[in-house]
């Protein structure tokens, strides 16, 4: 691993900035110290993370430099190890830093909900969720402001029948359209320049590798710059930062800021309460929930769906069936709905199924120790950085039917009924699990279903996707064609 980081900064940092870093690098290295007493075993380097549970067990051991990196296996040892508040914490990144500093201009070290720890996530996880229940957040009062984007997304697709299509761009679109109606009380049409502008310079959260070297060498943020790669990167970070802040200053100087109940406008009246306080709840605070939750609600549904279709086009015997039953259940004089759900167990064990195979998050996002811990016998200090290895059991012989293949029985029983399976965490697990799943859920139901309905698609054909980030799976780059059902 030192040798192609080392090959890597020569590339991007040039002579000078290359021997700087490399020391500093050779520094963190030898000051690693040694193993903790009783800590798991493992390797010094992080090499390939995924030959370690088969090498070490469920309990296996990584340094980054000078930081201890745990990777926890095993569906039991998962949810014991991340049910705890002491393995609630987030290690301090510099990604992190470099995103609070270009949206706040660096006044606060940590915010959002993400990468904040202690006390202040506690308080921003629990008002976000609070806030988002009451507008309807993962309730079916939700079906009237999806069902619009749906209408239009339909209409999209329909213009270009039995054409090439990228669906991503499409659903994109549209998840970040239900995602911006309960934040900001708005949604742009699908013509809108400035949101289209905005779309082809975005970012996902595969862009970002937690586990790089980089979030480990003090003093990054201020090499940052001068990294071809990384200042690339940060462009992309900087424009939604612009568009979310400019939205912001555009909504609080409007009457919907009086008189709307969405997201927003509820955190500023939150903030106008604890005016003159101490307090959480403040502009670079809020800046940065928005933020967070238009780049990773956005995101994350709208890679699941682009993979539904990729997969169900290139398995038609699985897209036969599965709209055989939205026929029989649903019809076709009227579409999907979220009180049909638990009447449609073969389309929601596939789209279950899509998320297994996907494996968009196959390790969790770091966490931190805040005290120590004891697993399996192995003594964890306070400090640690954990990562789930949530992947493991997406594949676990002893969990599924067939774990290997697309297969939707992965979810169903003897008698073609959906069966829940506790190994399927895409949302996470424990403290820290997605403050987004409710909605995403029926979001991903509602348009996969309504798509799906009306459209039969064949025809993939396949781009090769380059992926460097272990903790993060892309959706397949393709073109689809699409074909009107009725």
């Amino acid at each position: 691993m030192l040798g192609e980081f080392l090959i890597w900064i020569g590339a991007n940092l040039g002579p000078v900035g290359s021997c700087l870093l490399a020391l500093v690098v050779l520094l963190l290295i030898f000051s690693s110290g040694g193993r903790p007493k009783n800590f798991p075993p493992g390797t010094v380097s992080k090499g390939l993370i995924r030959s370690l549970r088969k090498k070490y067990g469920d309990v296996a051991s990584f340094s980054i430099f000078n930081h201890k990196v745990v990777l926890v296996s095993n569906l039991k040892t998962i949810k014991e190890v991340f049910s705890q508040h002491k393995t609630a914490g987030r290690p301090s990144l510099f990604v992190i830093e470099a995103r609070n500093k270009m949206l706040t201009g660096g006044e606060h070290s940590s915010l959002g909900i993400l990468g904040s720890s202690g006390e202040l996530w506690h308080e921003q996880r629990r008002f976000v969720l609070r806030h988002l229940r009451d507008l309807g957040f993962g309730k079916t009062s939700l079906e009237p402001l999806m069902s619009i984007e749906v209408k239009e997304l339909i209409d999209h697709i329909a213009k270009q029948e039995d054409t090439p299509i990228a669906m991503q761009r499409f659903f994109h679109r549209s998840i970040l359209n239900v995602i911006w109606a309960m934040v900001m009380g708005k949604r742009y049409s699908y013509d809108d320049a400035k949101l289209a502008t905005l779309l082809e310079t975005f970012f996902s959260p595969g862009d970002i590798n937690f586990l790089s070297p980089l979030h480990f060498i003090p003093g990054m943020l201020t090499l940052a710059p001068y990294m071809p790669r990384l200042k690339h990167q940060f462009g992309k970070f900087k424009n939604i930062a612009n568009f979310v802040k400019k939205e912001l200053e555009d909504f609080r100087n409007s009457e919907a800021a009086k008189t709307s109940d969405c997201l927003t406008a509820l955190y500023l009246r939150e903030i106008e309460e604890h005016k003159g306080e101490s307090s959480f709840y403040h502009l670079d605070q809020l800046i940065c929930v928005i933020f967070e939750m238009f780049v990773a609600g956005s995101e994350t549904t709208s890679s699941t769906l682009t993979t539904a279709v990729c997969l169900l086009a290139k398995h038609p015997k699985v897209q036969k069936n599965l709209q055989e039953e939205l026929d029989k259940v649903v019809g076709r004089d009227q579409q999907p709905s979220f009180s049909q759900m638990d009447q449609l167990p073969y389309t929601m064990a596939t789209i279950h199924e899509v998320q297994r195979t996907l494996k968009l998050v196959p390790f969790s996002l770091p966490h931190v120790t805040m005290a120590d811990v004891t697993v399996n016998g192995y003594t964890i200090p306070e400090g640690t950085i954990l990562i789930g290895n949530m992947e493991d059991c997406l594949v676990d012989p002893a969990l599924w039917r067939n774990p290997n293949e697309f297969d939707p029985r992965n979810f169903l029983d003897d008698e073609g009924k959906y069966k829940r399976n506790e190994a399927f965490m895409p949302f996470g697990s424990g403290k820290r699990q997605c403050v987004g799943e409710p909605l995403a859920r029926l979001e991903l139901f509602l348009f996969f279903a309504c798509v799906m309905q009306r459209f039969h698609f064949y025809e993939v054909v396949e781009e090769p996707v380059t992926n460097y980030n272990p903790l993060f799976t892309p959706p397949p780059k393709y073109t689809v064609k699409a074909k009107a059902r009725f």
